[in-house]
């Protein structure tokens, strides 16, 4: 273990009923997008975080540790894991139909079929279909940019 990196994390959780839903690929509640990741770095003591990261931020992290001087940007979306700097607003999950955008207040999920782009719906903090989802500045500004940061890798 003093050269090798070991990680451990999952994919997404399972829901069972805890707001309605089961399964694991049945919405954006917090049971379902809340992962533990448990990183071993050969040479770094134990450490706990509770800022947002990304499954996006283990492939910039691993690569830096490695060796790669590219900057995370350039091929990620990611950010490292260990810079406490990176004020993360928000985090993007997907399923195969759709995609929802997260932060500490509210989860916007839209579909990635053209033909639901009507279709985007807000939940709350604790994943309860918000009565008034209107289109404020903020949400417009979060989904325009996560957009146009999808877009950049699409070549």
């Amino acid at each position: 273990l003093k050269n090798t990196i070991v990680l451990i994390t999952g994919d997404h959780g399972e829901a069972f009923f805890e707001k309605g839903l089961t399964g694991h690929n049945e919405g954006y509640s917090s049971e379902i997008v809340s992962v533990p990741l448990v990183l071993y770095v050969p040479g770094r003591g134990p450490e706990s975080f509770t800022y947002l990261t990304s499954h996006l931020d283990v492939a910039p992290t691993i690569l830096q540790m490695i060796g790669c001087r590219t900057s995370p940007g350039s091929y990620s979306q990611g950010h490292l894991l260990f810079d406490k700097n990176i004020e993360r607003k928000y985090v993007v999950a997907s399923s195969w139909s759709d995609m929802a955008i997260i932060d500490s207040k509210e989860t916007i999920v839209m579909p990635l079929e053209l033909y639901r782009i009507p279709r985007i719906i807000v939940y709350d903090k604790n994943y309860k279909e918000m009565e008034s989802s209107h289109y404020s500045k903020e949400r417009v500004g979060k989904i325009n940019t996560t957009l146009k940061g999808l877009a950049l890798f699409l070549k």
